[in-house]
């Protein structure tokens, strides 16, 4: 079973990038292989499909905030 979650890029600050759950789903933010730790997600990205569903907000049983709240709290 897979659980439907909804997130929105645009509310990713410029120059950030999104907690790494998203990233089967927004690959532009993948990191290259450039980076040592680029490898750390492989496994998740082939199996993130089978856990998880982009969906519209209306339809999901997760929202996910795209950015580390570590990131913006003051």
């Amino acid at each position: 079973m897979q659980l439907n979650i909804y997130s929105d890029d645009n509310y990713l600050p410029k120059g950030i990038e999104p907690v790494p759950m998203l990233y089967p789903f927004w690959k532009q933010f993948i990191p290259t292989e450039k980076y040592p730790w680029s490898k750390l997600y492989g496994k998740y990205i082939e199996v993130s499909n089978s856990l998880f569903k982009m969906t519209s907000l209306k339809e999901a049983d997760l929202v996910i905030m795209p950015i580390n709240w570590r990131a913006i709290r003051g």
